[in-house]
């Protein structure tokens, strides 16, 4: 290793562990917000177009989604956002997030599976049910999930806070 290497790799392990100490006390509000129909009123959607909507955000709320492969799969009674649901591998929740190889399948399984739980598109159903049929029911849902997400995942610990584009999707 050439010194320019060795000088480089030092400041990142020295980035790493000061982010890992000062980020542990970061906190989310986890108050979720519930905001006027009005903001909703431009969206319209055809009878069928609601219908298939509506089946949707009921098969979310008895926690059954698509999550690639398996299609109106059941997740079980909480969302575990750290799981690999193909594999069964459940990854660690405590670990500082930039210190997870996540390309290393023996440890997180296949990630793709993680991460697409972790992209809450479940999340617009429920939404645009709320609009659609106005029931608390679908709010009542986002919300349970949403805090349940803000809950498992603190800032920067665990694998939904090693990839940057995956952040940038949800």
């Amino acid at each position: 290793m050439s010194p320019l290497e060795i000088a480089y790799r030092v400041k990142q392990s020295s980035q790493l562990v000061y982010e890992r100490h000062f980020y542990k006390t970061f906190r989310f509000n986890y108050e979720v917000k519930q905001y006027p129909r009005s903001l909703f009123n431009k969206i319209s959607f055809s009878e069928e177009q609601c219908k298939q909507l509506l089946e949707q955000a009921e098969s979310i709320c008895q926690n059954r989604i698509n999550l690639l492969a398996l299609h109106d799969f059941y997740i079980g009674e909480k969302i575990d956002y750290h799981k690999d649901y193909k594999s069964g591998i459940t990854l660690p929740k405590d670990s500082f997030g930039k210190t997870i190889d996540f390309r290393e399948s023996s440890i997180v399984g296949d990630i793709k599976y993680v991460w697409e739980v972790n992209r809450l598109l479940f999340l617009l159903p429920l939404a645009l049910a709320y609009r659609v049929a106005g029931q608390s029911k679908y709010l009542d849902k986002f919300s349970e999930l949403l805090k349940e997400w803000l809950i498992q995942n603190r800032f920067l610990q665990g694998i939904n806070w090693v990839s940057s584009l995956e952040m940038a999707i949800r």
